[in-house]
């Protein structure tokens, strides 16, 4: 088996055997990727790609705590409703913090919590 052969072995293990991973669907969660932490919720999933509903960068300030870019890059769309990942690109997705999950929810909806 190749490389490539291999990744998606492990990947396929990740996403159809963990039954932790399968907790994680609909659920708000922080999505860890090179480029930053975004936060979204998760819609659906396959062996190759994972997508989030409302998707925000994580973005840290100083004085104010933290708060949410309104998008996942900086030339995208503003408020995208969606965003598709290529799980090759994600490093790690855990579970979101109560006070991250209502700062999203804030920041997606105009509920506040």
């Amino acid at each position: 088996m190749n490389e490539s052969g291999v990744w998606r072995c492990i990947i396929n293990f990740i996403l159809k055997g963990n039954k932790m991973f399968k907790s994680f669907k609909n659920e708000v969660v922080t999505v860890i990727t090179p480029i930053g932490e975004i936060v979204g919720r998760i819609s659906k999933y396959d062996t190759h790609t994972i997508t989030l509903k409302d998707p925000r960068l994580f973005v840290a300030e100083n004085e104010n705590g933290y708060g949410f870019a309104p998008g996942i890059s900086m030339t995208g769309n503003i408020n995208p409703t969606s965003a598709e990942f290529s799980v090759y690109s994600i490093i790690s997705i855990v579970e979101s913090h109560p006070d991250i999950v209502a700062g999203w929810t804030r920041a997606t909806s105009g509920i506040i919590l």
